[in-house]
């Protein structure tokens, strides 16, 4: 039985999880529960972690067309806010710059 929860609260779950590297699930249940405090400066997440079978049945929920498309729209505000061209996730682009200086 899925219990109450904000769909936000999981999707920033499910993003952030992903990229720290979480490969499944319970991967992501864990995360979800070891960093919680650090996820609630985001995020109220009133309801707490759900179980890794709740996230999964929520995000089969998701278009993910939609959910790319929104990640992606959004990822290019904070670029345009910041003034900058790029936003390197994995830090190459900053490491190639130092490397030119």
């Amino acid at each position: 039985m899925l219990g109450p929860c904000d769909l936000a609260d999981v999707l920033f779950l499910i993003i952030s999880a992903v990229l720290s590297g979480c490969e499944g699930w319970k991967d992501i249940e864990v995360f979800g529960h070891s960093k919680l405090p650090w996820l609630r400066q985001f995020r109220a997440f009133k309801y707490g972690i759900p179980t890794r079978h709740n996230i999964a049945r929520i995000l089969k929920t998701v278009e993910t067309d939609s959910l790319v498309l929104a990640l992606f729209s959004w990822v290019n505000e904070q670029r345009s806010q910041s003034g900058k061209p790029i936003i390197a996730f994995d830090g190459k682009n900053q490491l190639e710059v130092n490397k030119q200086n």
